[in-house]
C-alpha cells in the first residue's frame, strides 16, 4: 500500500491510498469471530454460532468494528511506511465502504512538523546587552548573605519596613460619599477582619491601609482612623502584639570565618566569582535571544496547531497541578486559559524547532563522553559542601535529555559564533534581574527557560507518529491532545524568548 501524499500545507499532509479487498476480509473475519465467541442464539451453544449467521445478525455492528480494526492497523502502517515527522494524529477525510471481497479506499490528513532549510543565520549583524559586575552588586550579595545568617530580635521602636509584626486588624465600611451610587463605580468591597496575622512590612502582603497604620508603632499599642477608599469611608483598626527585626551579624573577617571562609576578601572573591558566572550567563542569553530573533525573521514558517495545544496544555497543567483531585475545575481552567498560552506556546515551539534545524544542518552529535565532561564541569561549578549531591542529581538525570540540552546548546553556540556583534548597552547584574522579573510579571517565559512551557517537557516537537487511535467520521468521543504525545527527536530544550 503506497500511498500518494499531497502537500495540502506545509505542516499538513493528505494520504490516499487502497486497503487490499483480502486486508478487509480478514478483520471482518477476526471480528466476526469475536462476536460469535460471546454471541446467544437460540438453538446454538455459546461459540458455535456460524461466522455466516454473525455477519447477517450483527452487520451494522460488524461493519463499525472490522472499520476501526482496518483503519488502526493500516493507517498506522501506512504512516511508518511513509516516515512522515507526524505532529497530530489522523483525521479522515475520505472513506469508501466497507464490503468483503471488495477494496477499501482511504484518504487522511494528519499534522506534521515542517522541513525546515534555514539561511541568512551566517553574518548577520547583530546587537546584544552586556552584562558586568557592579561593586553595587558585590556589595549587595554580601548584604544579602549577611541576612542570611541575620537573627529576629525584638525592635526597639516603631515597626518600619522589613520588620516582621504580628497584629489584629479591621477594616469596616462606615460611610458612603453622596453620589457614588452611580451606575459604574466599583462594588463596595467585604469588611475584612484579621487576627493574629503575621507579616513582614513592605512586602504588600498586608493592605495598604493596614501598612500606613502600622508604620511607627511599638508592639502593644493599637491604632483607629478613617480612610477613603475609591469613594467610601473605611475604619482601620489595628493592634499590635510583636514586631521584630533582624539583627544582622557585623560583616568582618570574623563573619567571614562562620561562612567558611578565611578573612573577608576570601567571602568578597567567592561573592564576584558567582556574580561574574551570573553576568556571563546573562549575556550569553542576551546574544541568545539575538541570534533566534534573527534566524526566526530572516526564516518565518507555520508550525502544527497540535503541537503547538500539547505544549500549551503541558504547560497549563504544571500550572494547575494543585487541582489535579478536581476534573472537572481543571478542564474549565483549561478552556479559560488555554486562548492565552497559545501565543507562548507558538513561539516557544519556533524557537526550540528552528534551533534544532540548525543543530541538524551542522550535523551536530552528542558523545557520551560530552555527558560526562558536562557533569564534572557542573560538580566542579558548584559549591564543594554541594559537589557530593550534585553529582548523584545529575548521575541520575535522563541522559537522554541532557544529549538534547546540550545538542542545543552547540547549535545556538554557532548561531552567536556565526554572527558579528556590537554592545547595544551595558546592564549590571541587578538591572538585569530586574529587567528579568518585570519581563515574567509580563507572562514572557524566562531567559534562562525555567518559565518556558518546553522546558520540563524535552520530547515537544518529535519526529514520530503521535497516537494510535484514528480519528474518523463517526468518532463519538472527544480528543483532547495529550502534552506529551509528541514523539522522541525534536527536543524542545528551552531557548530564551527573543
Amino acid at each position: 500500500m503506497d500511498p500518494r501524499i499531497d502537500h495540502v500545507s506545509p505542516t499538513v499532509r493528505r494520504l490516499t491510498f487502497t486497503v487490499p479487498a483480502a486486508r478487509v476480509g480478514q478483520a471482518l473475519d477476526r471480528c466476526a469471530q469475536r462476536l460469535a465467541s460471546k454471541a446467544q442464539v437460540r438453538g446454538f451453544r455459546p461459540g458455535k454460532v456460524p461466522v455466516s449467521l454473525i455477519e447477517r445478525m450483527y452487520a451494522p455492528e460488524l461493519r463499525r468494528d472490522a472499520l476501526d480494526l482496518v483503519l488502526d492497523d493500516v493507517v498506522r502502517e501506512v504512516l511508518l511506511g511513509a516516515a512522515l515527522p507526524v505532529a497530530g494524529s489522523p483525521e479522515i477525510d475520505n472513506l469508501g465502504e466497507l464490503r468483503r471481497g471488495s477494496p477499501l479506499d482511504v484518504s487522511f490528513t494528519i499534522e506534521v512538523f515542517p522541513d525546515l532549510h534555514l539561511t541568512g543565520w551566517e553574518g548577520a549583524a547583530l546587537e546584544y546587552i552586556c552584562v558586568a559586575v557592579a561593586e553595587a552588586d558585590i556589595d549587595q550579595a554580601l548584604q544579602d548573605r549577611r541576612s542570611a545568617s541575620g537573627e529576629w530580635a525584638a525592635a526597639p521602636d516603631g515597626a518600619r519596613d522589613g520588620d516582621e509584626v504580628v497584629l489584629d486588624y479591621s477594616l469596616q465600611t462606615v460611610a458612603q460619599e453622596p453620589g457614588n451610587t452611580v451606575a459604574g463605580l466599583p462594588p463596595a468591597r467585604a469588611d475584612e477582619t484579621v487576627t493574629r496575622r503575621r507579616a513582614v512590612l513592605g512586602q504588600q502582603t498586608l493592605p495598604a491601609p493596614i501598612e500606613a497604620a502600622v508604620r511607627g508603632l511599638h508592639a502593644g499599642a493599637t491604632a483607629e482612623h478613617t480612610h477613603d477608599d475609591e469613594g467610601r469611608v473605611r475604619r482601620v483598626s489595628v493592634t499590635l502584639h510583636e514586631v521584630e527585626r533582624k539583627v544582622l551579624p557585623a560583616l568582618d573577617d570574623e563573619f567571614a570565618k562562620d561562612l567558611s571562609f578565611a578573612n573577608l576578601a576570601e567571602l568578597r572573591a567567592d561573592a564576584t566569582r558567582h556574580l561574574e558566572r551570573e553576568a556571563e550567563r546573562r549575556t550569553r542569553e542576551s546574544r541568545t535571544r539575538a541570534a533566534v530573533a534573527h534566524l526566526l525573521a530572516a526564516n518565518p514558517f507555520e508550525v502544527p496547531a497540535a503541537a503547538v495545544e500539547r505544549l500549551a496544555d503541558s504547560s497549563l497543567m504544571d500550572m494547575l497541578g494543585g487541582m489535579k483531585n478536581n476534573p472537572d475545575m481543571v478542564k474549565r481552567m483549561l478552556r479559560a486559559l488555554r486562548p492565552t498560552m497559545l501565543p507562548v506556546a507558538t513561539a516557544t515551539l519556533k524557537r526550540s524547532l528552528a534551533v534544532e534545524a540548525i543543530a541538524d544542518q551542522l550535523a551536530v552529535t552528542i558523545s557520551d563522553e560530552d555527558v560526562a565532561t558536562h557533569v564534572e564541569n557542573m560538580v566542579a561549578r558548584a559549591p564543594a559542601v554541594q559537589r557530593a549531591q550534585v553529582r548523584r542529581e545529575l548521575e541520575a538525570a535522563d541522559r537522554a535529555g541532557v544529549k538534547v540540552r546540550l545538542r542545543e546548546e552547540r547549535a545556538v553556540d554557532a548561531l552567536i559564533a556565526a554572527a558579528s556583534w556590537s554592545v547595544v548597552a551595558t546592564q549590571s547584574v541587578d538591572a538585569a534581574r530586574t529587567a528579568e522579573a518585570a519581563a515574567r510579571a509580563g507572562g514572557a517565559p524566562d531567559a534562562d527557560g525555567a518559565n518556558d512551557p518546553a522546558a520540563n517537557d524535552p520530547e515537544v516537537g518529535a519526529h514520530a507518529m503521535a497516537g494510535a487511535h484514528v480519528h474518523g467520521p463517526d468518532c463519538d468521543h472527544d480528543h483532547d491532545p495529550s502534552p506529551h504525545a509528541a514523539a522522541p527527536g525534536h527536543g524542545a530544550a528551552p531557548v530564551p524568548a527573543p
